[in-house]
């Protein structure tokens, strides 16, 4: 099955636009989060089962938003699968605030979670948490009954009787697409010219922080509604004058501007539609007169609220913007809790928890009504700048006061003065101009004034996302929606623009806090050396490739480092690759090498014996410079004592445990993402069990050592044959002899992948890049960027990226984490095979990334293997590959990325030689057979006409 897509429908470009717009760190005040009753005997498995079943039934629990798609965003209906159960360990309540509390990304995560708390397989309890631009209470009380339908089928293991879903958002959205909406923009369009300027504008203070408390009044329902039945109206109608009154005897203007939650499931005609029907709508009254005279207009409003409220919300937003701007945002909600209770026999009035993440939504107030079947509650959430604290309780007191006695409630004194406050613009160089051109480019305006705002400069609404995009491509950082779609100047907004980061200056940024930070480059590749002295190893696995080949591959550091970063290298590098690199501006920073070097040792420990280099390197101590090694072992721990600069990292410990593959095992089991089957084996008798019940099951089995280095330290076992030997070689140790080994069975025919990510020195985790292994007629060429994943799998992979980063951060690691991965042939997703406690490749081709591979372009990261018979110099190389040479004013070729691997093996005769190097092309064929052409170049340069 495949996903299919339709434009947005008209109330889901509110709440998409909403969540948006709000700050990440405050969207969970958007989500639904219930603790639903589950049926004695649910276990996990029906749990898995009844929500797997309801994500088929209901395409809305499935969709996504492509908010880059053009013209238009999209809303794209994923196939289905059964969505993840998260089933807490011994720490419950750390699950429940993370599935309540985490942003959904909304471009690849489903708008539902669920977590249980079980006894064995038993389950006591079920948290669901919801993404409220998916679903509103109608839709929640549908989905919820459905839910108790089908789990009782379960497990009483009877059919499941419901009745056929009609409609789904997909089919609400192209009938949508078949209507014209101009009636109702007529009607919108001469609302918005009636919108006052600000009604707060007497009463702000400038003040920061906000309020919040409710009044719950048991006589108010049955006031509210003999006044409706007396004047005939909708009770909603009574409450809307009151509102309106109590505003207006607030801030002393007599026409009152706000914003009413508004159903629009039965003017859409597609009333039962799952999905979030509501959205707020433009009401302006009069208060001029009496209560009667108000509620008769409130009535009105009410009426056309509903007649006009299905129109695309969008083209509202832009009304609004093209009357001038007012500002409009206040928002007022009715809620029927009816059959529940107030559970107040007596007024009650509560002092409720500042609304700390509401405030971030950009609102002045937000006022709730609650009918309950037996009294009513009056909620106020209030930005202190527009209200204080005690004309909040005077505001809800007064409001019931009102509809008691018809009186009008009386506040404190308001500011003699409004506060007006000028923002100093000076926005970064090229910031505006960059910002504009975004605005131009993406809206198709020929012209955009800065001086006025996004939506006021012709912007549309619905491509607020494409336009930060264009900002981010253009290299600008800190793109707010929610200003960018204010009434903000775009100058304004510019001055709060700043460069985007590179991922350097991100790595600094998360491992020191300070992103102008300096680094000092510490390639020291295979550090897994250090960290296995000691550790047991497999019997004719340790086979290594010319140690003294793999230390000069530190010379890729120099094309990772920024401008004033150090890179530290065996030895200084070759004029001509140094001219060519120089060249392309690929090495931004400045090397210094040892001056005593030994080709088997490693950078780390050449630099510790070369005493000119450590008085180079103590020279560079000043507070915010950090050596920044691939990895940390003992001997970074040595060189930061010696020279005094600070590892950029944690603990050599803690990155020797972390890097094992048992812990990794472990870990993937704890955290509950989905693991290869294998098992732990901790000596040497283990082995054989493991290596029996494995290999019963079918296929090869591959055995790994915990620490041994990538790529090594493992042997695959094809059968039982295969496995008698191994056992033969191991067992003369002994049975109670450490082993330290990992035994899993061999997923076949799966695509490698391999993903980095950071975990900052607070915990946060940020996901930088995906790449995946190349084949061709099942040879090894490299790795590929970028990679589309299946959107599943993809999500699974963003998913297993926070879980982990969040584990290694709480056994004390930060830094960079490079892990490997597998997608099978059927689609699934193994998202952790190991984890690597340090740089990895992917890392050192991040700047190269950043620098060389435009948008839309593919790469293959390759590294050709190669049997010289004489050193050879980078001139040869770069004749050798002629035209496929990526040099300056290219955009395509061959880039090289370490040249002195070619010759560190040289000897007097032949020896192995490694050539690392990029290819960037304009498709994924192409570089591919970039690749393929090069290789045949450079075997050609060394003799080898094969």
């Amino acid at each position: 099955m495949v996903a299919k897509s339709a434009d947005l429908c008209w109330g889901q470009r509110h709440h998409v636009l909403h969540y948006l717009q709000t700050p990440a760190d405050a969207r969970h005040d958007m989500h639904i989060a219930i603790n639903h009753p589950v049926p004695p005997g649910t276990t996990v498995d029906h749990v898995r089962s009844a929500l797997t079943y309801l994500v088929r039934r209901h395409e809305i629990l499935r969709t996504v938003y492509d908010l880059l798609a053009t013209p238009w965003p999209q809303q794209v209906v994923q196939p289905p699968s059964a969505p993840t159960v998260h089933v807490a360990g011994d720490k419950p309540a750390e699950l429940i605030k993370r599935l309540t509390e985490e942003p959904f990304d909304i471009s690849r995560e489903w708008p539902i979670r669920a977590g249980v708390i079980a006894d064995g397989d038993a389950v006591r309890r079920l948290h669901l948490v919801f993404n409220h631009l998916s679903l509103d209470d109608v839709s929640l009380g549908t989905l919820t009954a459905e839910l108790d339908t089908v789990l009782a089928a379960r497990i009483a293991r009877r059919p499941i009787q419901l009745p056929p879903v009609v409609h789904q958002p997909v089919d609400l959205a192209r009938h949508e697409a078949t209507l014209s909406a101009e009636r109702s923009l007529d009607h919108w369009r001469r609302t918005a010219s009636e919108l006052p300027k600000d009604i707060y504008a007497n009463r702000r203070t400038g003040a920061e922080g906000s309020h919040a408390a409710s009044f719950t009044v048991p006589s108010l329902l049955a006031t509210a509604r003999a006044i409706a039945s007396e004047h005939k109206v909708w009770p909603s109608a009574v409450h809307l004058a009151a509102y309106a009154m109590t505003v207006a005897a607030y801030t002393g203007e007599p026409r009152i501007a706000f914003r009413m939650y508004t159903s629009q499931r039965e003017s859409s005609g597609y009333e039962n539609v799952l999905g979030c029907a509501s959205y707020p709508t433009l009401v302006v009254i009069d208060t001029a007169g009496s209560f009667a005279e108000v509620l008769e207009r409130a009535a009105e409003r009410v009426e056309e609220a509903m007649a006009y409220a299905h129109v695309p919300y969008d083209l509202v937003v832009e009304l609004v913007a093209q009357a001038g701007e007012p500002r409009v945002e206040s928002e007022l909600n009715f809620l029927n809790y009816a059959p529940r209770s107030c559970r107040a026999k007596r007024d009650r009035f509560v002092w409720n928890a500042e609304p700390v993440n509401w405030a971030k939504s950009g609102s002045d107030t937000y006022f709730r009504v609650y009918e309950w079947c037996d009294g009513t509650t009056l909620a106020l959430q209030a930005m202190a700048d527009v209200m204080g604290r005690d004309d909040v309780e005077r505001f809800l007191r007064g409001y019931a006061a009102l509809l008691r006695t018809g009186q009008a409630p009386s506040f404190s004194e308001r500011p003699g003065k409004p506060v007006r406050t000028t923002e100093a613009v000076r926005p970064e160089q090229g910031a505006e101009r960059a910002l504009v051109e975004a605005v131009a480019e993406v809206n198709g305006l020929h012209e955009v004034d800065p001086t006025v705002s996004y939506l006021a400069a012709g912007g549309r609404a619905l491509l607020l996302p494409r336009t930060a995009q264009a900002l981010r491509d253009k290299g600008w950082d800190d793109v707010s929606l929610g200003r960018l779609a204010s009434a903000r100047p775009l100058r304004t907004i510019a001055d709060e623009l700043r460069r985007a980061m590179n991922f350097v200056e991100r790595l600094k940024k998360d491992l020191t806090g300070d992103e102008h930070a300096r680094f000092v480059f510490v390639n020291n590749f295979e550090v897994e050396r250090s960290w296995a002295v000691g550790e047991p190893k497999l019997p004719g696995a340790g086979i290594a490739f010319a140690g003294a080949t793999v230390n000069r591959m530190e010379e890729m550091g120099a094309l990772l480092a920024d401008t004033g970063d150090v890179v530290v290298l065996k030895a200084a590098m070759d004029d001509e690759f140094a001219a060519y690199l120089g060249r392309l501006g690929a090495a931004a920073g400045r090397t210094l090498s040892a001056e005593n070097s030994n080709p088997e040792l490693m950078v780390t420990e050449d630099a510790l014996n070369s005493p000119l280099l450590l008085d180079e390197l103590r020279k560079l101590a000043d507070g915010r410079t950090y050596l920044m090694p691939l990895g940390i072992s003992a001997a970074e721990e040595e060189l930061a004592k010696e020279t005094g600069l600070p590892l950029a990292g944690t603990t050599a410990q803690t990155c020797k445990a972390v890097n094992g593959k048992i812990f990794s095992r472990q870990l993937v089991e704890n955290i509950g993402i989905r693991e290869v089957p294998g098992r732990i084996v901790r000596t040497v008798g283990e082995l054989r069990p493991a290596l029996t019940e494995l290999l019963a099951e079918g296929g090869r089995v591959v055995v790994k050592e915990s620490l041994g280095v990538s790529g090594r330290g493992m042997v695959v076992v094809s059968d039982e044959r295969g496995a008698t030997r191994l056992l033969r070689l191991i067992e003369r140790r002994g049975l109670d002899a450490p082993a330290n080994l990992v035994v899993e069975t061999w997923i076949e025919h799966a695509q490698d992948l391999n993903y980095q990510f950071v975990v900052s020195r607070k915990g946060n985790v940020r996901f930088e890049t995906v790449k995946a292994a190349v084949l061709s007629d099942g040879v090894h060429q490299g790795h590929r960027f970028p990679v589309e994943l299946p959107p599943v799998a993809a999500a699974e992979l963003q998913e297993a990226v926070q879980k982990i980063g969040r584990a290694l951060h709480e056994e004390g690691y930060f830094g960079l984490v490079g892990v490997d991965a597998m997608l099978a042939t059927d689609g699934t997703l193994y998202p952790c095979l190991e984890i690597n406690a340090r740089f990895n490749m992917s890392t050192y081709q991040s700047r190269i990334a950043e620098r060389f591979i435009p948008d839309g372009a593919h790469a293959i990261a390759a590294t050709f293997g190669l049997r010289p018979s004489r050193v050879h110099t980078f001139t040869e190389v770069a004749e050798a590959l002629g035209d496929l040479l990526l040099d300056d004013g290219r955009t395509t070729g061959v880039l090289v990325n370490n040249f002195a691997t070619l010759n560190a093996g040289a000897t007097g005769g032949n020896f192995h030689g490694r050539l690392y190097a990029i290819c960037v092309a304009d498709s994924a064929e192409a570089a591919l057979e970039l690749r393929q052409e090069a290789e045949a170049r450079l075997q050609r340069m060394v003799g080898n006409q094969s």
